[in-house]
């Protein structure tokens, strides 16, 4: 099974320079806990919900003034949309996250993988909770 059949295509682009206040209404809008972050078309970072709330609100940043390539995360975790999803699977494991951005072989995003894609196929439904249990500890 290839990560384009797993993968979720409710897919925008947020700004770098866009505020963590407009990011979060996107994020609600489109019933997403994260977002792939571009300039200029390019993808630079991604910004979770959790970022939004750890790095920003947490620390009194105020969420209209503050530009989500303030606490986005840098290093972006993709995967090509025809990887094979045992593969994407490993990738968050190793990385410790529970979302990666698809991409296609021109390097432009055109999905999420979440491990909630991955439960609800009965293929990789196995892979979707060692990745839980490794991302679980991972992050403890």
């Amino acid at each position: 099974m290839q990560a384009k059949e797993v993968m979720t295509d409710k897919i925008a682009l947020v700004p770098s320079s866009s505020s963590i206040q407009a990011a979060a209404e996107l994020m609600r809008r489109m019933d997403v806990g994260m977002l792939p972050v571009a300039e200029d078309g390019r993808l630079v970072g991604t910004v979770t919900d959790r970022d939004i709330t750890i790095r920003a609100v947490a620390d009194g940043a105020d969420p209209r003034a503050t530009a989500a390539r303030q606490v986005m995360n840098r290093e972006v975790i993709s995967c090509y949309e025809d990887q094979d999803a045992r593969e994407v699977a490993r990738m968050m494991e190793e990385n410790g996250v529970r979302r990666i951005v698809v991409v296609n072989r021109n390097d432009e995003a055109v999905g999420i993988i979440s491990v909630d894609d991955l439960a609800l196929h009965p293929e990789t439904r196995m892979l979707a909770i060692e990745v839980v249990q490794r991302v679980s500890k991972h992050n403890a």
